[in-house]
C-alpha cells in the first residue's frame, strides 16, 4: 500500500522515469522472485516427511521439542478451568489403560467434562465432555472417539495443521503484498484480501482438515480394533450424529453447510468409509486374538433410531402446520 502510494504521489515525468528503469533492469526483480521461489521450493522439500502408521507425506515447520511445548502450553491454558471440570478415571472403568499403554506406549491424561464435544494435544493431554457420553453410550462407541483423538496426537496433525498455516500464511503475505500494491483503491483492496482469504480458507484449510478427520477415522478403528472392541459401532457412531444434526435442523436438508464449506466430513460419509474398513479392522482384531464379534450387529439399531426421528420431525411438522392454518383462521 505504502509503495503504491508512494507512486501515485509522483508527477508523471517521475513515473515515466520509475517505470523506464524498471524496463532496464527487469533481471533484478525477477531475480530476486525467482531467488525467493528457490528457496521457498528447498525450504519445504527438506522439511517433507511421512506420516506415522499411513505413511501419508505431509510437511512439518517445527521440531519435536517445539511440538511438545506446544502442546503442553496449550494443555496448562486449560488448567485453569479444571476446577469446574469433573476429573474422572474414565479409562480404568472403561478398561482402556491397557488400550493406550500396550498400544501407543506412551501416557495419556484423560478427562472428562461438563460439555459436549472432546479434543486431544500433542502432549497427550485429551478432554472428553460428558456431552459425547449421551451419543457413545456403549464402551465400544467410546473406544472408536477415543481411537480417534488419540489418532489426531499419535499422528501429530495439530502441528501439521500449525505447519501448513505457517506456510500458506507465507504465501498470502507476497500475495496480498502484491494485491494491495496494483489495486488502486483501499476500498476494493479490501473487498479482494477478504475474498481471498476465503478462497484460501476454502481451497487449503478445510480440505486439509477434512484429510486428517479422515486419516484419523482410519487409524483410531485400527487402535479400537487392536485393543479388541466391536467395530462395528464405528458406523454406528456416526450414523446417529447425523440423526442429531438432523434433530438439530428438524430434518430442514438446506440448513447443513454443504461438505466442501465444512472442517469435518459428512457425518454418514465418514460412516459409509468406517463400513468400507470394517474387513481390514476384522483382519486387525484377528492379528491380536481377539474373541469373535457378537451375532447381534450394534448397526441395526440404527433402523430403529432412524424411524424414530423420521416420526418425531413430521410430527413437529405437522403440529407447525396445524399452528398456521389455526393462525390463518383467527386472522
Amino acid at each position: 500500500r505504502s509503495i503504491r502510494k508512494w507512486f501515485q504521489a509522483l508527477g508523471p515525468t517521475e513515473r515515466k522515469h520509475v517505470l523506464n528503469k524498471l524496463r532496464r533492469y527487469w533481471y533484478i526483480p525477477i531475480g530476486l522472485v525467482a531467488t525467493l521461489g528457490a528457496s521457498g521450493v528447498v525450504y519445504y522439500t527438506t522439511h517433507l516427511e511421512d506420516t506415522p502408521i499411513t505413511g501419508r507425506r505431509r510437511f512439518i515447520a517445527l521440531t519435536h521439542d517445539q511440538i511438545m511445548k506446544i502442546s503442553q502450553a496449550e494443555a496448562r491454558m486449560v488448567s485453569p478451568f479444571l476446577s469446574i471440570f469433573l476429573l474422572l478415571g474414565i479409562v480404568s472403568c472403561f478398561d482402556f489403560s491397557d488400550f493406550v499403554q500396550i498400544l501407543l506406549k506412551r501416557v495419556f491424561s484423560l478427562r472428562l467434562l461438563f460439555f459436549s464435544f472432546f479434543f486431544s494435544f500433542q502432549s497427550g493431554d485429551m478432554f472428553v465432555f460428558n456431552g459425547i457420553l449421551e451419543l457413545a453410550n456403549t464402551q465400544d462407541q467410546l473406544a472408536i472417539i477415543l481411537g480417534h483423538e488419540m489418532a489426531h496426537a499419535v499422528l501429530e496433525h495439530g502441528v501439521e495443521e500449525l505447519s501448513l498455516a505457517s506456510l500458506v500464511d507465507i504465501v498470502v503475505i507476497f500475495c496480498l503484498a502484491a494485491l494491495w500494491c496494483i489495486i488502486p483503491s483501499d476500498g476494493i483492496a479490501i473487498i479482494t484480501h477478504w475474498f481471498y482469504n476465503k478462497v484460501i480458507q476454502l481451497l487449503t484449510h478445510m480440505p486439509h482438515s477434512r484429510t486428517i478427520e479422515r486419516e484419523a477415522d482410519h487409524v483410531g478403528l485400527m487402535f479400537a480394533a487392536k485393543a479388541c472392541f466391536d467395530v462395528r459401532a464405528g458406523s454406528l457412531l456416526w450414523k446417529k450424529m447425523s440423526l442429531m444434526e438432523r434433530v438439530s435442523t428438524d430434518g430442514d436438508e438446506t440448513l447443513p453447510l454443504p461438505e466442501f464449506m465444512s472442517t469435518h466430513p459428512d457425518s454418514l460419509k465418514r460412516a459409509e468409509h468406517l463400513d468400507f474398513l470394517l474387513p481390514e479392522a476384522e483382519t486387525w482384531r484377528n492379528n491380536m486374538s481377539c474373541p469373535k464379534l457378537p451375532k447381534d450387529d450394534p448397526r441395526q439399531a440404527i433402523k430403529v433410531l432412524s424411524d424414530h426421528v423420521n416420526n418425531q420431525i413430521a410430527a413437529k411438522k405437522v403440529g407447525q402446520n396445524l399452528q398456521r392454518v389455526a393462525v390463518q383462521q383467527v386472522s
